[in-house]
């Protein structure tokens, strides 16, 4: 009784949780838990499996939660705008939500593969009309062929015409994607520097 009392009283410092919300496997990419713990030790990224006939639940019960952010899979990034209170321009947009943020009291759902991929291309001095880089982004999260109205010039860049029908990201554009996300999560981390 006496040991068992004495880990009652243990303080533990409350961690900053974020999580990766999946409909099957339970993987939480170590490369994004390394760069949140790197700004914070306690900062924790836990894994959710979720079954989209629950995702209007659990996310109304992540909000009354401390989760501080979720990074959404690909199967959910479509059915969850319906449930976020709030959606960035780019989110409402395209219809998709793959980064979910809490500012005070609401969580706000962003689209940062649509940020990540105007970034891409500006870079290489190209423009995309809002309505294509919205065909674009559902393609890439529901892995279809790019749709026919998507101007060539930017197609070959994103895919050569052979690798057209698996639709995965460049690894730049990958990798712009996770550094995006990164500085997205660990914003709303108070650094312990």
């Amino acid at each position: 009784m006496t040991r068992t009392t004495t880990v009652m009283r243990k303080h533990f410092e409350t961690p900053f949780l974020f999580g990766t919300l999946c409909s099957e496997s339970l993987n939480v990419d170590p490369r994004l838990a390394r760069a949140l713990t790197k700004v914070n030790p306690r900062a924790v990224l836990l894994p959710f499996q979720v079954k989209r006939s629950h995702l209007r639940n659990v996310i109304a019960c992540m909000q009354l939660m401390d989760i501080r952010g979720l990074v959404v899979a690909p199967a959910h990034q479509q059915s969850l705008t319906r449930f976020i209170p709030r959606l960035t321009p780019l989110a409402k947009r395209t219809g998709c939500v793959d980064t979910i943020l809490r500012e005070t009291n609401h969580f706000i759902g962003h689209c940062v593969l649509a940020e990540a991929l105007e970034t891409y291309l500006q870079e290489r001095e190209l423009h995309i009309a809002p309505r294509h880089l919205t065909a674009l982004v559902r393609a890439l999260v529901t892995e279809r062929p790019f749709p026919r109205s998507i101007p060539e010039e930017i197609c070959s860049i994103l895919a050569p015409r052979k690798q057209r029908s698996n639709n995965s990201l460049p690894e730049v554009l990958r990798r712009t994607t996770h550094q995006l996300t990164v500085t997205f999560l660990t914003a709303h981390i108070p650094s312990t520097r």
